[in-house]
């Protein structure tokens, strides 16, 4: 893999995860608002870390 291909893959990862967390901006309720977000950042850790990683419960 080139630098070139990592970089665009991170780049798009990058993105898919800020349209994610501004998508989680339409909740008024704070607590919403940080549920959802925790629950991207939890999708986003849970695809990326191997099997065998725990980040959460």
């Amino acid at each position: 893999m080139s630098d070139n291909q990592l970089e665009q893959i991170l780049r798009s990862v990058a993105r898919r995860m800020r349209t994610d967390f501004e998508l989680s901006g339409g909740f008024t309720h704070s607590g919403e608002k940080g549920t959802a977000r925790e629950k991207v950042f939890h999708d986003f850790l849970k695809h990326y870390l191997p099997g065998h990683v725990r980040a959460f419960p």
